[in-house]
């Protein structure tokens, strides 16, 4: 939810707003002359200057929020901070930063808009080296189909091989192909099957997965490592439209979706999750790392 400066000042209180000009002018402004003060970028940038790096970072969080969060997420968010964030959150809206609905100090946080902008510095910088991209992933997924086909395997009733059966396919294909993981997902594609206890790749599905090529197949697994976190992969898309990001940033825009959007995701999953899109070809770091 994004909102406009307008928005907001029509949204306050008359009396709010007059006690709010008084502390930010040091006097009785009507909302014009207010409007005009909150939106002065030299005072913005005055303002963040006078900040440290934890109340920046309160600040970009809000902003990756689309500039609005509600109290119970900022809560999961800062679980650990409450303290803190009842503190920068007043410093911050003594300021003219940040707002807070209602007066119950419980209600939902917006940030002024126009601060995200100048504090943007997400954007990675400029002159990176991309390497090329070594494996073809739907290559790795054909190889998988082709080592079914020769090896005629047995397998239980769902479909999987038995021990022996893994073991063969892992010595046909190699340490540095994931059998396991590319044959989980070639069954979700139904390119797999069981036929009379045997293992066989289904022409018909597996030659749609060949014609669609490999971005369709990247695009689908991006779908499926989201499935159990709505709206994730929008966001990442949302996030990449930017342009290059650094790591920590990326990650962070992500654990701030599943704190506001994914109540039982685990510690640490937006960083597993990125960690996996590099891996299979979803998303490129640079060669510095």
């Amino acid at each position: 939810m994004t909102t406009s400066l307008t928005d907001l000042l029509a949204a306050m209180p008359a009396s709010c707003a007059a006690i709010f000009a008084e502390r930010l002018l040091g006097h009785s402004a009507g909302l014009p002359e207010l409007s005009a003060a909150l939106a002065d970028r030299e005072r913005l940038k005055r303002e963040l200057a006078g900040l440290d790096d934890a109340e920046r970072g309160l600040l970009r969080d809000l902003g990756d929020l689309d500039g609005y969060c509600e109290w119970d997420v900022a809560t999961r968010i800062y679980a650990e901070r409450l303290d803190w964030l009842r503190a920068s959150l007043a410093s911050l809206g003594r300021r003219g930063l940040v707002f807070q609905a209602g007066l119950s100090q419980h209600g939902a946080l917006v940030l002024l808009p126009g601060v995200d902008a100048l504090l943007d510095d997400a954007a990675a910088p400029a002159g990176l080296d991309w390497p090329a991209r070594e494996v073809d992933e739907l290559v790795e997924a054909v190889l998988v189909l082709n080592a079914l086909r020769t090896l005629n395997l047995r397998c239980r009733t769902e479909g999987e091989p038995f021990k022996k059966g893994w073991q063969q396919l892992d010595d046909l294909l190699g340490p540095e192909i994931d059998g396991h993981g590319l044959f989980a997902e070639l069954s979700e594609l139904n390119c797999i099957g069981e036929e009379s206890g045997l293992l066989r790749v289904l022409p018909g599905s597996a030659s749609d997965l060949a014609i669609g090529g490999p971005l369709r197949y990247r695009i689908w697994r991006l779908q499926r490592s989201c499935r159990a976190f709505p709206g994730l992969a929008q966001r990442l898309l949302r996030l990449l439209e930017q342009g290059p990001q650094r790591r920590e940033r990326l990650q962070r825009g992500l654990e701030l979706h599943l704190f506001q959007h994914c109540r039982g995701a685990a510690a640490g999953e937006a960083g597993r999750l990125l960690e996996l899109w590099i891996a299979a070809g979803l998303v490129q770091a640079d060669s510095s790392r």
